[in-house]
């Protein structure tokens, strides 16, 4: 039996059973291991945003959920199967897949490099994709004269198996993207629940007062304009309402943002940038902003990746500074 959306043989696939504890997790799509570069000052260059705590976030309850994650050269599909063209494989750019469900985290999945170009094969070296705790991963290093542009992307599926007809029924559910160069690295994905999409989403280890008066200082510090700062619990409890601490920080660079609005006017509307810090009912405290790979996915930007990538180390840089 083949699988036509991804070209693979039953040789190449092979059928795997167990269980793990499940956690379900917010997704954070981070930008690899890009930097900031001109136009950001001297902040410090951020490191690859796959890590830090994910919130937790209620799923689909009463029925099992289905997954499908895809390591890939280039970005993500939004929806696979708009078109004929519209499936990794086809496109000449998976490099292994997986298929798995919250009760059999693995049902199906292709060896490394599978299904990998011929450039892939000869820069790259990658473990298999694993699932543990809601989460799929995969370790991978790059050859010393390599830089490639990978994704790990993970999609809901509405039941077991794979109906290239039906492939178009799917809905992404998290990606993590980055250029990367020689060395080893690693890519997450959540696989448990969707997520708000391109919400990322990292811990904080203090008040909320205290996370936003050191980001504030980083933002008036940095080549960036604070705009505003709302305090939606002090607004809340002008009404007689309650809410946990929950402030938001609009801040922007018009010299930056000016060209993501000059190749898609409507980005307009999620500018100027926001942090969002707030303490969720566990008390946890957490930092979220919207990814910029997902906003130019929203808005059809196609020519700005090195703007792209230096926001996303920026705002990474900013949620590092209101670190303790």
């Amino acid at each position: 039996m083949s699988d036509e959306s991804h070209g693979e043989t039953e040789q190449s696939v092979s059928n795997e059973s167990g269980g793990v504890a499940r956690r379900r997790y917010l997704a954070l799509l981070g930008a690899g291991t890009m930097g900031v570069g001109a136009g950001f000052g001297s902040l410090p260059t951020a490191a690859a945003a796959t890590g830090g705590e994910r919130a937790n976030c209620p799923g689909p309850t009463g029925a099992v959920s289905y997954y499908q994650v895809d390591f890939v050269v280039g970005t993500p599909e939004q929806r696979l199967g708009e078109t004929p063209d519209d499936f990794y494989a086809r496109q000449g750019r998976l490099i292994q897949f997986l298929h798995g469900s919250e009760e059999t985290p693995v049902t199906r999945r292709s060896p490394p490099l599978a299904f990998a170009d011929e450039e892939a094969r000869r820069c790259l070296e990658s473990d298999g994709i694993a699932v543990e705790d809601g989460e799929a991963r995969v370790t991978f290093t790059v050859a010393e004269d390599c830089s490639l542009d990978l994704s790990l992307v993970s999609y809901e599926k509405s039941g077991p198996g794979f109906d290239r007809d039906r492939a178009s029924e799917q809905v992404l559910v998290d990606a993590t993207s980055g250029t990367f160069e020689a060395g080893t690295h690693e890519l997450s994905v959540s696989v448990a629940e969707r997520p708000v999409p391109g919400f990322v989403t990292e811990s904080v280890d203090d008040s909320v007062d205290a996370v936003v008066d050191r980001i504030t200082s980083a933002i008036e510090a940095g080549p960036f304009t604070l705009v505003t700062t709302v305090d939606h619990a002090a607004s809340a409890a002008d009404v007689g309402l309650e809410l946990r601490p929950t402030t938001l920080l609009v801040f922007g660079n018009p010299a930056v943002g000016t060209l993501l609005m000059q190749s898609a006017q409507t980005t307009a509307i999620d500018l100027p940038q926001k942090l969002l810090v707030w303490e969720a009912a566990d008390g946890t405290v957490n930092v979220s902003y919207n990814d910029p790979q997902y906003l130019a996915v929203r808005h059809g930007i196609e020519d700005r990746k090195e703007v792209l990538s230096k926001v996303s180390g920026a705002l990474s840089s900013l949620v590092d500074a209101g670190r303790p």
